[in-house]
This record gives structure tokens, sequence and C-alpha cells, in this order.
């Protein structure tokens, strides 16, 4: 994907350990799609654990739901 590295990770906590593991290591994510639904933290919860964290506040986030149309 043009050069691009990917990662995933199972819940919010884990998804924090990530990028805090990249940043230190001085190869930081740029972007994350996150999930509102995850087992241990909404997606919004994650979204402020990171925004809060100077470390890797810089990422980029995109918050995925889904939504039910109605029948």
């Amino acid at each position: 994907m043009l050069g691009a590295a990917r990662d995933s990770a199972p819940g919010g906590a884990q998804a924090l350990a990530l990028l805090r593991e990249a940043a230190r290591r001085d190869q930081p994510y740029h972007a994350a799609l996150v999930d509102m639904k995850m087992p241990d933290m909404n997606g919004a919860e994650l979204a402020q654990a990171i925004k809060s964290d100077p470390a890797i506040a810089d990422v980029r986030l995109v918050v995925l739901t889904t939504i039910r149309s109605p029948r």
C-alpha cells in the first residue's frame, strides 16, 4: 500500500501500547482507524487517551461506527 505500514490491535489498551511503542522508536503512526465499539474501551475513550498523551497526540484519528438502517 504505497509503502505504508499497517498494524492492528484487538482493543484500546493494545492500540495505545502499539502507538506508544512506535513513538518511542521514533517511528510514529500518522493515522489510526478506531472502532467505536471495542471490548475494553470505546472509540471515544481511546481517542481521548491518544489526544491526552503528548507522545502520540499528533496521530490523526478516524473513528468508525456501525449505523443500522431501519427496515
